[in-house]
This record gives structure tokens, sequence and C-alpha cells, in this order.
């Protein structure tokens, strides 16, 4: 897909205009919510060849976009994925864009460390998007595949249970208590 095609895609998928806008070398289109809410979305990652292959297919190259949801504003769900593409490219294919995938540090340097006192997230996690249930959002072109990842938001401790339990111990503990991904000031 071409960005203007993503955009379209990605459009339809949030059910809102995006504003499109250069953000480094990535392509973040963002929107307010209804709720308060904000959501961005990289147009322009899935161009990162993340040496990921279909199964099935070892031909067809799986790519991603990725998108973020803030309690706070646009700036600050730009902010998340544009760290976490950073993050994914810089490390050459060590961090492969898939679920469960932990992104350590990942709001470090960013404007939600240094201009939200009190939030208590520091660290990213891939998931499946959480606003369409179990279906993950894709288009299959003949050689690509690129689906949408969503990038979460852990504090320390949830962090330090992933990387010392398994992800298996994390997913059912944040299902258990009910985290809201969206409380970036969660205890």
């Amino acid at each position: 897909m071409d960005l203007p095609e993503t955009a379209y895609w990605l459009e339809e998928l949030c059910g809102c205009p995006l504003n499109f806008r250069k953000v480094q070398q990535w392509r973040v289109g963002s929107s307010a919510r209804d709720d308060g809410t904000a959501l961005a979305a990289t147009a322009n990652f899935a161009d990162h060849d993340t040496g990921l292959a279909l199964q099935d297919d070892p031909a067809v190259a799986v790519r991603c976009e990725l998108i973020a949801h803030s309690p706070l504003g646009e700036a600050e769900a730009a902010a998340v994925v544009v760290s976490a593409a950073d993050m994914i490219s810089g490390m050459r294919g060590v961090i492969a864009p898939q679920p469960t995938v932990m992104l350590p540090n990942l709001v470090e340097n960013t404007a939600i460390a240094t201009a939200h006192e009190g939030a208590t997230v520091a660290h990213g996690l891939l998931m499946p998007p959480r606003m369409w249930g179990e279906n993950t959002p894709h288009v299959r072109e003949e050689a690509r595949m690129t689906l949408l990842l969503e990038v979460l938001l852990l504090t320390d401790e949830e962090h330090s249970i992933g990387h010392k339990q398994g992800m298996d111990v994390l997913l059912r503990r944040l299902r258990r208590r009910g985290v809201d991904f969206d409380d970036w000031f969660r205890g």
C-alpha cells in the first residue's frame, strides 16, 4: 500500500478522520476522540522490513503499522507510536513487531515522561488492537501482509512481571486485575 491507501485504511478502521504529519522519519495520523481520549497510528512503518514472513507462505512479508491510545492527547499518542517505531527499527531485526513483544523504557525520552508528572507508565507492549476484539485488522497484498498492532503502556511492576515470570503470567494477571490501559497514572 502507498501512503494514501494506508491513510484511507487507517481512517476507515478508526472511524474518524486522521490528521497526518511527518514526525521524524515516520508519517503519523492522529485524532482526538469524542470520549476525550486520542489515538495515533503510523502510516509508513510497514515500509520497514521486519524480517517476518507468513509461516505457510514465506514469500509473503509480514509488516505492521502501530496504533496507540492516549488519555492525554494526540501528541502523547503520537509520541508512543514514534518511540515504538524508532525502537523497533533501530534494533534492526532484534525486536520483531509481533504480539506480546515488550519494548522496555519506551516513554523514557518522550513528552509523557517529562511533561506529565505522575504518569506511571514507562514500557511498551505490542498487542492486537483492542478496538476490534479478537480480530486483528490486516491487508493482504500479493507479496505482503500488513497488520495493525497496538502499543499498550505498562508500569514498572507490570513490565517486571512479564520479564521475570513470562508473558502468560503477565497477561493473565492483567486480565484478572482488569487493568485499564487508558489510565497512564495507574498504581
